[in-house]
């Protein structure tokens, strides 16, 4: 009933726990007594099922460490044999899926992202390369042109959308637009933009409550009680957001616009 490396690795360490869980030293004893090769340490990768038997010899040494009876030993060889199809069988069908989303995505005849694409793609993303093109899903080391922090990202998860912007990029955003709402809440301060001090008021009830950023552009969300949302007019929110937007700016002067979202407890 075995059918992927699961089923194997829990069946091999079942027969370790039958056979009265030898320490690995112990069954590397075994193995070259019975004139098979088995080292401790890939005793222990396969007892503790971070692999399986990577041989028939290697099966067939795990098995004897074990006191398998040689009887047992063709049935086993049978199901890591099939686990071996199977798991040959799921790399082949991912590989095929992996080539499709390839092609999707090429502008090359040949359904490959080249080289060339590859760049534009990534230039779009907000990231320049840190190391040479070697494959659509193939980790790539890149550099954020905002903030220029190195990751490893798969460029095809960018192309799909599944990957945000910059994490560093993000982090400094946020830190900086809460310390700009917060200075804006100094009295003195709103009255010199032109907002009336009890208005001002009214919006220390509000909060940022997510900030994003998408290269030059930054989404600010902004969550208000309902009854600071009729009171206040927030409705018409061009004259805080423009305040916000300018101070924004002055500390982050790669951010060229601010997009707002606002909404209330009882609407959210």
């Amino acid at each position: 009933m075995m059918r992927d490396p699961a089923d194997l690795g829990t069946g091999l360490a079942d027969i370790h726990e039958r056979a009265g869980a030898p320490s690995r030293r112990e069954m590397e004893r075994r193995a070259r007594a019975a004139r098979a090769t088995l080292s401790s340490s890939a005793a222990q990768r396969i007892v503790s099922r971070r692999q399986v038997p990577s041989s028939p010899e290697q099966l067939v040494a795990f098995l004897r460490a074990c006191d398998v009876p040689e009887r047992d030993h063709a049935e086993w060889l049978q199901a890591w044999a099939r686990v071996r199809r199977h798991r040959a069988a799921e790399l082949n069908a991912s590989r095929a899926l992996l080539d499709l989303r390839e092609a999707e995505a090429a502008e090359d005849p040949s359904g490959r992202v080249t080289a060339e694409q590859a760049a534009q793609l990534l230039s779009s993303a907000g990231y320049v390369p840190a190391e040479r093109y070697r494959g659509y899903h193939v980790p790539w080391t890149v550099r954020c042109r905002l903030c220029t922090a190195v990751k490893r990202i798969r460029l095809s998860d960018q192309a799909d959308g599944r990957t945000r912007q910059c994490t560093q990029c993000d982090n400094e955003a946020e830190r900086t637009v809460q310390e700009v709402w917060t200075a804006l809440f100094d009295r003195q301060q709103w009255k010199e933009k032109g907002m009336p001090p009890a208005e001002a008021e009214m919006f220390r009830r509000c909060r940022v409550a997510a900030v994003e950023r998408r290269q030059s552009r930054l989404h600010i969300t902004v969550s208000a009680p309902s009854e600071v949302f009729a009171t206040a007019g927030l409705a018409d929110t061009s004259a805080w957001e423009s305040l916000i937007a300018d101070a924004v700016r002055e500390k982050l002067d790669t951010v060229s616009e601010v997009v707002y979202v606002t909404y209330t407890d009882r609407l959210n």
